[in-house]
């Protein structure tokens, strides 16, 4: 990483990086995130950032809710070459603006909370 830094660069730049994939991040905020799928709260990992693959667990848990319009945007059609379903970015991109909590996610998230400490350092916040 430190051969990417841009030495020329100055003062306002932040390069951070998502443990594994932001997906951890997202389920983080694990009320949030299980409000959003319409599951009880203890499906959702305590520790996101220790997952092997945040990602597949987003999509595992998404095979388990009710909501069968939801879970048709987020899972991949069978048969299908794509790890996510066809509106996968959609959907969590609403839940971002409509129901995660940044706060609280950070508290279940180091890199999360890193990320906000140097953006709030940044800002002079």
């Amino acid at each position: 990483i430190a051969d990417w830094k841009l030495h020329s660069v100055q003062g306002r730049l932040i390069f951070r990086i998502a443990v594994r994939e932001v997906e951890a991040w997202l389920l983080a905020d694990r009320a949030g995130f299980a409000e959003f799928l319409g599951l009880p709260v203890t499906k959702i990992p305590q520790a996101p950032e220790s997952l092997r693959d945040p990602k597949q667990t987003l999509i595992n848990l998404a095979r388990r809710i009710k909501r069968r319009r939801l879970a048709e945007e987020l899972i991949p059609p069978v048969g299908s070459s794509s790890s996510v379903g066809p509106f996968y970015n959609d959907r969590l991109s609403e839940f971002v603006t409509t129901k995660w909590n940044v706060q609280s996610a950070s508290k279940r998230s180091p890199s999360l909370a890193k990320a906000l400490y140097r953006l709030h350092e940044l800002h002079g916040v």
